[in-house]
């Protein structure tokens, strides 16, 4: 049987794993947008719009929406009923990259 601590430390590192994963995709993509501005001479200015457009994107709100808040709100319900390390640890396991980046 796992303890507390054990629960605990398995989800910090499922959490710390999963951060390091985005970090690393998105130092990719900062990369790569880097290398065509140059190569293309593409106008920062038309970057940065286009940029703004997407984080601005209703489908990647809704897209955000349905897989974390969802969830998380379905967990902050169930607290008082289960054990909150396991409901992490489960929303960690669960929400794990599946393949690349939207």
């Amino acid at each position: 049987m796992t303890t507390d601590a054990e629960t605990l430390k398995k989800t910090l590192m499922l959490f710390t794993k999963a951060l390091r994963q985005m970090e690393h995709e998105m130092l990719a993509h900062v990369a790569v947008t880097s290398m065509l501005k140059q190569q293309l001479g593409l106008d920062d200015g038309i970057l940065d719009q286009m940029l703004e457009a997407a984080r601005g994107s209703d489908a990647v709100e809704q897209q955000l929406r349905q897989k974390y808040d969802e969830r998380a709100e379905r967990i902050l319900a169930a607290i008082d009923e289960v054990d909150l390390q396991k409901q992490l640890l489960s929303l960690l396991e669960t929400v794990g990259s599946k393949g690349p980046v939207n």
